[in-house]
Order: C-alpha cells, then sequence, then structure tokens
C-alpha cells in the first residue's frame, strides 16, 4: 500500500498568487437557442478567463504556462448524467486545444472518465491509440497497489498515476444526493476504483476532501474549468429525466481557477441562491452541507473564506 501522507498547505496549497482566486464568465450567448454551444464564444470566454486568471493581456498566452510540449495531459470529463448534464464535447475540444497550442501533441491529450459507455452516451468519440486526441475510459485499468490518503484507501486509475503528467479539471456544477454538491473535487471520484465506499450521506465529510489530497490527484492538476452553463440544484447528480425542469438551471456561467476550494464554495453558493429562489430547503437543512470543503481549507487545499476568495466577474460591464 502506498501512503500518500497528510494534506498541508506547503505541500498541496495552488500558489500564493492563485489562492482564492476564481474567474466566473457569464454569457447566454455562450449556448445558441438550439442549446449548442457557440464555440467561438466559448474560446473567447476561455481566453478572457485564461487572461483574468493569470493576470495578463492575452488569456491565450496562458496554456504554455500551464503545459509543456513533454507533457501529457488528461482532461478529466464529467459524463455521468447523460448528455443533458454531462461535459459538453465542444467545450472539451476548446480546452484540447488550447492544450495543444502550448506544443502538445494531440495524441499526448486524453480525455477520460471512468467508462467508455459514459463518454459515449455524452457524445464523446472513442478514440485509444489512433490518430489525435485519444478519448477513452479507465475501464478496469487500476494500479494494483493501494493508496492511501486520510479515510480514504483505493486503487488509482493508470490513467491518471502513470500516464498523465498533467490533468485540467473538467467538472460540472450539480447537486449531490449524498455529498451535497458535485464540482472540483468531487469530479476525482472518477478516478479512482471505489467511489461508492466514499459517498457518505453527511456531505461527503471528509472523504472527497481527503480523495483530493492524494498527491497523484491534486499534485497533477494544473487548471480547473468548471461547466455551469446548465446546471443542476437539486436531485443530482443524476436526475430523473422526466423531472429536468425541476432540477435543472441555467447559471450560463464558466467557472475557472486553479483553487479547488474557493471554486467548489463558488459553486456551493451558486446551488444554494438557487435553492432558495425555488423554495428548496438549504442542504444544511437537508443534511448534506458539503462540508468536505471546510474539512479542505483546513487541509490547506485552498481557500474557503468567502471573504478572502476573489471572485472575478466577467465580463466586465
Amino acid at each position: 500500500m502506498v501512503g500518500a501522507g497528510n494534506a498541508s498547505a506547503a505541500s498541496y496549497g495552488p500558489g500564493a498568487a492563485f489562492l482564492g482566486k476564481v474567474v466566473k464568465y457569464t454569457d447566454p450567448k455562450l449556448l445558441r437557442p438550439s442549446g449548442e454551444l457557440d464555440v467561438k464564444q466559448a474560446k473567447s470566454a476561455l481566453d478572457e478567463c485564461l487572461g483574468a486568471l493569470y493576470s495578463v493581456s492575452r488569456g491565450d498566452t496562458v496554456w504554455s504556462k500551464l503545459f509543456s510540449h513533454t507533457d501529457v495531459v488528461g482532461l478529466k470529463v464529467n459524463c455521468l448524467a447523460g448528455q443533458h448534464l454531462s461535459s459538453n464535447p465542444l467545450l472539451v475540444q476548446v480546452v484540447a486545444e488550447g492544450v495543444q497550442s502550448a506544443g502538445v501533441k494531440p495524441e499526448n491529450i486524453i480525455i477520460f472518465d471512468m467508462q467508455d459507455a459514459h463518454l459515449a452516451k455524452a457524445g464523446f468519440e472513442y478514440n485509444r491509440g489512433g490518430k489525435g486526441v485519444q478519448c477513452y475510459g479507465t475501464g478496469s485499468d487500476y494500479d494494483s497497489q493501494l493508496t492511501s490518503q486520510g479515510k480514504v484507501v483505493t486503487n488509482l486509475s493508470k490513467i491518471l498515476s502513470t500516464t498523465c503528467t498533467a490533468i485540467v479539471n473538467m467538472p460540472i456544477l450539480k447537486d449531490h444526493l449524498y455529498t451535497g454538491i458535485s464540482a472540483a473535487m468531487k469530479n476525482h471520484f472518477g478516478c479512482i476504483m471505489t467511489p461508492h465506499k466514499y459517498h457518505h450521506p453527511k456531505g461527503g465529510d471528509p472523504f472527497v476532501a481527503d480523495n483530493y489530497a492524494i498527491p497523484q490527484i491534486h499534485g497533477k492538476e494544473r487548471l480547473i474549468l468548471c461547466e455551469a452553463l446548465t446546471a443542476c440544484f437539486d436531485g443530482g447528480p443524476s436526475p430523473d429525466p422526466s423531472r429536468l425542469s425541476e432540477c435543472l438551471f441555467q447559471p450560463n456561467a464558466l467557472l475557472v481557477s486553479k483553487d479547488a476550494v474557493a471554486l467548489d464554495y463558488v459553486g456551493f453558493r451558486l446551488i444554494e441562491d438557487e435553492r432558495k429562489k425555488r423554495g428548496r430547503p438549504s442542504l444544511k437543512e437537508d443534511g448534506r452541507a458539503p462540508m468536505y470543503i471546510v474539512t479542505a481549507a483546513k487541509y490547506g487545499l485552498g481557500i474557503r473564506d468567502f471573504q478572502k476568495t476573489q471572485l472575478l466577474e466577467l465580463p466586465k460591464v
């Protein structure tokens, strides 16, 4: 068994310049009336987000700060809920093109989740070993050796542990039956063999934080792009298709950060605000407040205090 140790600010923090910094880009035009992503708008929005995150005038130059031509980059998507609430293949394509602009070969970019079937259901095309960007699930390909971090003891996906040198975390903002919300930290449950063991009915604490603190997970994460174009405020993580109008809302937003704790807290507030508007009980009242966010902040994984969070709202008016 590999012991990952205890999380600490010195070991795991995203870097002082990025602690608490979250960029929120909101624009209804990111989605066309048909519901399809406007790729040109999305690329422009992401460039603005990266520019704001790194305090540079041209966001397209940030990719070379994030990756080198020697990297093998995993794009960890979230496809469990099917097309209505999964990573958008067109947005993932925009990110893959950005990674390539840093000199990474298309064949060294892997779009991945737990299973091939989940990816296919969300509209991704399988490619393992062919030309271009790769796309496949972990399947049964996990480390034979256990990794231990806090209360999490599991096997890591070899895509994460062995193949990739860097990760772009691409979650969907969702309500979650057990963990309160699913966003940046929770998305990495898709990198382990036994996520079912840690869907604890008390807000996922401390399991989501412990899992994220695994060095191979947190240490390889270079960027987080949380999709909140369509999000879920109730009935998640995979709402009943017959109840979508009662469970989904349209923030029309992208959340970009290097601090998963701060991003998850911003996402938590968005979901809570929508639940209040719809007359739903708060997550705390519902017995599933995502306390793992507090725990992750105590570990030094990021900033949870909203007073210390630097939320940059774009586009500027």
